[in-house]
């Protein structure tokens, strides 16, 4: 499946950071950041699922309270508003790092792959 690999490399803190504060402005829950985070590192449900001893069904149920606060269609959209989030901020720092860059352009093709 397009997006669910873990062979990408990402920052996970830096993730994890931007997860906080785009989920605090969109109203999600600790968890729910916790599971954007580690899907925008590019773990798959599979994995995220193992990782926080929850059941798959469950983490698809968060998918489906994270896009609908976020207001979007599916689980790439979303990282794609995460990551898109955390460019913004850092080139708004001057600071956008390869890997933000490189994500973006990863996110651009899987979404184009789904749609």
């Amino acid at each position: 499946m397009p997006g669910h690999t873990t062979s990408r490399t990402v920052d996970g803190d830096a993730l994890s950071d931007a997860a906080r504060t785009f989920g605090h402005a969109v109203g999600l829950s600790i968890r729910e950041n916790e599971l954007l985070g580690l899907a925008a590192a590019g773990l798959a449900d599979k994995e995220i699922s193992a990782r926080l001893g929850l059941a798959y069904t469950t983490i698809k149920s968060y998918w489906s309270r994270i896009c609908f606060k976020i207001g979007v269609r599916n689980r790439q959209l979303a990282i794609g508003k995460l990551v898109a989030d955390l460019a913004r901020r850092a080139c708004c720092a001057d600071a956008c790092p390869d890997q933000i860059v490189g994500r973006i352009r990863q996110l651009n093709d899987d979404v184009k792959e789904v749609t």
